[in-house]
């Protein structure tokens, strides 16, 4: 089945606004300035008139001009300048539409020049002494260029001033369709009746076509593909089933009780084909734990949804509990247990000073012992026979035992040394570990 769309976006779309420019009234220092320009208007081609100056005349008084075009006052005789701001004769302003001013010079000299940038009727006299009540007064009109002044329109006046309404533009726009696989979509201009394109694949695609105002009509055509491929997940419990349905048809497609991936072809409301892809996962959870505890603590395993304890472990081993959770399914957990030994050290020390032992200086001969933790975080019992006394090393009785030899901790024969543990071997099988401190 083939879609056609004859495009009739051929109607121009007319923006309506009004370019206005703040009118402002400026009175400038009447300092040497030879040029005034107020702005600067693009895409304008200057055009100059010149205004001859003399003892009581500006010639011509009456000047017609467009608006950006340039004045150029000379002074033929005397001491003269252009005043467009405040009227010599009654004080007051012009009121002009941009008010202007050309310090005096003497003739022959030129006045100045000033730029017309903002349509309206200007006045201005010379305010050189009584120049003005002796008639020399001058007025320029300067007219606004009408036409249309938004570039992003197709007829842009690029010399218009003000904005007549007149501007037209481009036509735009955006299609969306949804095609089967083997249909297309045909782009025909409506205005000409001249086929554009044929698309047969999903894409956006772009279509410049003609309208009666001779602007471009530019068509966005954004073509999707109706074949709906969709993929989800389902969870089960086991002796559970998922049930497969055609929306559209009430017909039911398949019944899965297994975990897996299945797909299936369904139909869509545009006749088109639906592939479904279902995942169906058995929503038994299983968990694995491995825990490490020391000897005489314990493991409680708990349910977690019903707060009832299921088992409580005090022996190494593998252990399966069968607990509840929020998908109504069972949920298994399997514990491998280990269970830690505490540790038991024992020392021997023989010094003649005191000695810092696990934080706690030692001064006295006798038996020490205290709790640590070893590195599986279990209980670390260490015992000390501390001797203390004046000479560095105890004599050994030879009528109860003999020493051998004295040994490093690689069981490599060596000399006494002092503050460093070593094997103290016997001829009766005892071995000391001890320490000489000096």
């Amino acid at each position: 089945m083939r879609k056609i769309i004859f495009i009739l976006y051929c109607f121009p779309l007319i923006v309506f606004g009004q370019f206005s420019e703040s009118n402002f009234s400026s009175i400038y220092s009447r300092t040497a300035i030879t040029t005034v320009n107020t702005s600067s208007y693009n895409n304008l081609i200057p055009i100059s008139h010149t205004i001859s100056a003399g003892n009581f005349y500006y010639t011509p008084s009456n000047l017609n001009i467009n608006v950006g075009d340039t004045v150029i006052w000379t002074n033929n005789i005397g001491f003269h300048d252009v005043n467009g701001d405040v009227n010599s004769q009654t004080g007051s302003s012009f009121g002009n539409p941009v008010s202007f001013y050309l310090p005096p010079v003497q003739g022959p000299a030129t006045i100045g020049s000033y730029v017309f940038n903002t349509p309206g009727t200007y006045f201005y006299d010379c305010s050189i002494g009584n120049h003005a009540a002796n008639g020399m007064i001058g007025t320029i009109v300067v007219n606004e260029l009408l036409g249309c002044t938004d570039s992003s329109a197709c007829n842009y006046d690029p010399n218009a001033t003000t904005d007549d309404n007149s501007c037209v533009y481009n036509v735009v726009a955006q299609n969306t369709s949804s095609i089967c696989d083997g249909d297309s979509i045909i782009v025909a201009d409506g205005y000409t009746g001249i086929i554009s394109n044929v698309y047969y694949l999903p894409g956006n695609y772009v279509d410049t076509l003609s309208s009666y105002t001779g602007c471009d009509s530019i068509l966005y055509t954004y073509i999707t593909n109706a074949f709906v491929s969709t993929q989800y997940s389902q969870f089960i419990c086991n002796g559970d089933s998922i049930v497969i349905v055609d929306p559209y048809t009430g017909i039911i497609s398949n019944i899965y009780y297994s975990p897996g991936s299945y797909i299936d072809t369904l139909t869509t409301y545009d006749g088109c084909d639906s592939i479904l892809t279902t995942n169906v996962i058995l929503n038994n959870v299983i968990t694995q734990n491995t825990l490490s505890i020391c000897d005489g603590d314990s493991i409680i395993v708990a349910d977690g949804y019903t707060g009832v304890i299921s088992n409580v472990y005090y022996l190494p081993g593998n252990y399966v509990d069968t607990l509840s959770s929020y998908t109504s399914c069972d949920s298994i957990l399997y514990t491998d247990l280990f269970v830690n030994d505490h540790t038991e050290s024992y020392d021997t020390i023989n010094t003649n000073n005191a000695i810092l032992w696990n934080g706690v200086y030692l001064t006295n001969s006798g038996n020490y012992s205290d709790t640590l933790i070893n590195a599986a975080g279990c209980d670390s019992v260490v015992n000390l026979n501390l001797t203390v006394s004046l000479t560095a090393i105890n004599e050994i009785d030879s009528s109860e035992k003999k020493l051998i030899k004295i040994t490093n901790f690689l069981g490599k024969k060596i000399p006494l040394r002092k503050n460093q543990p070593l094997f103290y071997i016997y001829d009766d099988g005892t071995v000391e570990k001890k320490i000489i401190i000096e």
